[in-house]
């Protein structure tokens, strides 16, 4: 009864019928707009209409041969909105734009989105599944960003390897998705230490040099794996990818990110990390010596540049924010006199 139901009417109003048939009947009289349900007066008419069509075909069937058996049109769905993709019976389109809403079925959800996402990008992402794939991920930055506890959920459910794995794919469009799908999966120490199990940071290596545009969100995730785990998993993954020649590079080069002040800063925090490792610290430093950008870079304090995240601008969303403060490679000497003042000449000074 409940798949014939939810081919009928949306699940949210089949939920409450089990749960509460009071609120349903309520819900069914009324119109809403939200992720779980989109319910207008012409959905209902529509629905109420066509019940009513096949009600009387079943009497005259019926009425006609007292045997007659029932069966309900397969081809027909009143369920869904059109042109709205539903994940989990959730509007993706609704919770981008309300990423705080209170999931009715928050575990499901998960493992329904990022099911869908693995399903776009096993095809390639391409142009057929670009819109779909772009609300998907852009979903899934939204609520994973204002609804962090739900991160707990993919932890175990398998889903965090085969994103990674894609991380080095050839598709522009599979690449950045995985990038920022990875870099949600680091804000979470349990997903990280799933992570750990993976070749993450040879699949970072990969998609920072395909993709220069995601070097922030990149980088940010290498900050947050080696600033969460005192484990030598990562450090081990970082010099089979040659991580540090890759990232001295970048600290030398002129980031095309918006805050490259901040992404070089996080670049010094993994170097120093993976140079702190007791099982790698000689071959760590024996690297960054050998680096004449190291040296310029090593002895600066860049506390004040990693609380501003680029990877909340960069990705799909928001405005970039303003930082405190410059990182630049070595400092300018202090000039010995003061400069010149600036006298303009058109402005009176009025006395009271």
């Amino acid at each position: 009864v409940r798949l014939i139901l939810n081919k009928v009417l949306p699940s949210a109003i089949v939920d409450q019928m089990r749960d509460s048939p009071g609120t349903a009947v309520h819900i069914y009289e009324s119109q809403h707009e939200n992720p779980d349900l989109i319910w207008t007066d012409d959905s209902r008419i529509k629905v109420s209409q066509t019940v009513t069509r096949w009600t009387n075909d079943l009497y005259n069937a019926q009425r006609d041969d007292p045997n007659s058996i029932w069966k309900f049109p397969e081809e027909v769905s009143l369920s869904g909105t059109s042109g709205e993709v539903v994940v989990g019976g959730v509007y993706l389109r609704l919770l981008q734009a309300n990423p705080s809403w209170v999931l009715r079925k928050p575990k499901q959800f998960v493992c329904d989105l990022f099911d869908a996402l693995l399903d776009i990008l096993a095809k390639g992402g391409g142009t057929g599944d670009g819109e779909t794939l772009e609300l998907i991920v852009s979903t899934m930055v939204a609520v994973l960003s204002a609804q962090r506890p739900l991160l707990e959920y993919l932890s175990a459910l398998g889903h965090i390897p085969r994103v990674t794995n894609y991380l080095s794919s050839k598709s522009l469009p599979v690449v950045r998705a995985a990038t920022l799908a990875t870099h949600q999966f680091t804000n979470n120490q349990m997903c990280g230490s799933v992570l750990e199990s993976t070749d993450v940071i040879a699949g970072l290596v990969a998609a920072m040099k395909l993709r220069p545009d995601m070097v922030g969100v990149a980088c940010e995730s290498l900050h947050n794996l080696f600033s969460g785990s005192s484990s030598n998993a990562l450090v081990d993954q970082g010099m089979k990818a040659s991580l540090i020649p890759f990232l001295l590079g970048l600290l030398e080069a002129k980031l095309k990110v918006r805050n490259p002040a901040s992404t070089k800063a996080q670049i010094v925090t993994c170097l120093k990390t993976m140079a702190a490792s007791p099982l790698h610290s000689e071959q760590v430093a024996a690297i960054l010596d050998k680096s004449s950008v190291w040296k310029e870079y090593k002895d600066q304090n860049h506390g004040l540049f990693l609380e501003d995240s680029p990877a909340r601008r960069e990705g799909i969303e928001g405005a970039p924010r303003g930082v405190a403060g410059y990182l630049t490679q070595g400092q300018r000497p202090m000039p010995a006199t003061p400069p010149p003042a600036h006298i303009n000449t058109n402005t009176q000074l009025e006395l009271p």
